[in-house]
């Protein structure tokens, strides 16, 4: 009863998709057996490290199945073994931050020392024990939530830096541009108008309201005033 509240307790919240790698077809069958059983509908399978590297689209050649979430990948296999690929999946940028948990049936210290080299996030034995394999995969995709969260947050601020960037250029151009205008300003001491080099004569009212945005109102200052008074 403990061990199936724990489980529960695992189970997946959000639709997520997993890559399942084994050249065992029955291994293969068992793990999205056990994945399907703690509700992720999302399992995909590659029976080699080079139907996996097809299916993440590092082959060139051919359409690329869907991007996983997560991938769970024997270390024992044929030609290519689960370290030798993941090194080689953890060389191409875009696929670097998804997490692998490794699957050994061997509990060696320098076997395990050797994936987290190459790029393990975790790993986990055979034979399977559902609350550990559950525990481990529920941690690596938590971690890659974390940090594709931190990411996200990143490109975010930085999208904020170079808008704000952008809109300091125009407003200095802005005033620049508003300083010579005052700069080359010619003033009639007979109707008062105004004029901008290369503009036309006008009132100081519409000259101010067109190169400053704003209307000038008329008033009467507290010296004058005084003297009025």
């Amino acid at each position: 009863m403990v061990d199936e509240r724990r489980e529960a307790s695992l189970r997946p919240t959000t639709d997520t998709r997993i890559l399942a790698v084994d050249d065992s077809g029955e291994a293969r069958a068992q793990l999205r057996a056990l994945l399907a059983a703690a509700g992720y509908a999302h399992v995909d399978e590659a029976d080699s490290a080079e139907a996996a590297f097809r299916h993440l689209g590092m082959e060139g050649e051919g359409q690329a199945g869907p991007r996983p979430d997560l991938i769970v990948m024997d270390f024992m296999m044929g030609r290519i073994n689960g370290i030798e690929a993941v090194r080689r999946i953890k060389a191409v940028e875009a696929l670097r931050d998804i997490p692998i948990v490794m699957v050994t049936a061997r509990d060696e210290k320098e076997l395990l020392k050797a994936g987290f080299a190459a790029g393990v996030t975790d790993y986990v034995a055979k034979p399977y024990y559902k609350v550990e394999l559950f525990a481990r995969i529920n941690s690596a995709l938590s971690l890659k939530q974390e940090r594709d969260g931190r990411k996200q947050a990143e490109e975010e601020l930085i999208k904020a830096n170079h808008q704000l960037e952008r809109l300091n250029r125009e407003l200095q151009s802005a005033v620049a541009a508003a300083k010579a205008s005052v700069t080359d300003l010619a003033h009639c001491r007979s109707c008062h108008r105004v004029k901008a080099a290369g503009q036309p004569w006008t009132t100081l009212e519409t000259f101010w309201a067109t190169q400053f945005f704003a209307a000038l109102k008329g008033d009467v200052c507290p010296t004058c005033r005084e003297k009025r008074g």
